[in-house]
């Protein structure tokens, strides 16, 4: 375990953690910032970016002992105020509810059209 020390969205942040573990699961596990999201895992997907020292870099790539001494900003760290989201804050939500209302739709005409097929016949024997 080593003593990182950061600052998250304007918060410092003092955490003992393994050198290795990525920036992306202490944000979300240790931190509770959830906005950063593991897609890919791979670095190549982009929905674990975070601004570190002002450059967009994936935090599934960053291990956590890289970050010693710099500010990262996340999604959640870019809203104007308490009351008025960032245009890439809402940007982020409408893009990603209307994929969950399309996936929803698609899956609900699936399961109706399964509901509606006749049974195959029962055996005979």
């Amino acid at each position: 375990m080593k003593q990182i020390m950061f600052k998250v969205n304007g918060e410092e942040r003092v955490l003992d953690s393994h050198p290795m573990t990525r920036l992306l699961d202490v944000l979300r596990d240790e931190i509770g910032l959830t906005g950063t999201k593991e897609g890919c895992g791979e670095g190549e997907c982009g929905a674990c970016s975070v601004l570190i020292n002002g450059e967009v870099v994936n935090s599934c790539l960053v291990p956590i002992a890289q970050v010693q001494g710099s500010e990262i900003v996340t999604i959640e760290g870019i809203q104007l105020s308490e009351d008025e989201m960032h245009p890439a804050q809402k940007a982020f939500l409408a893009h990603g509810g209307a994929l969950s209302r399309t996936r929803h739709w698609r899956q609900r005409r699936h399961l109706q059209r399964r509901q509606f097929r006749p049974a195959p016949p029962a055996s005979l024997s």
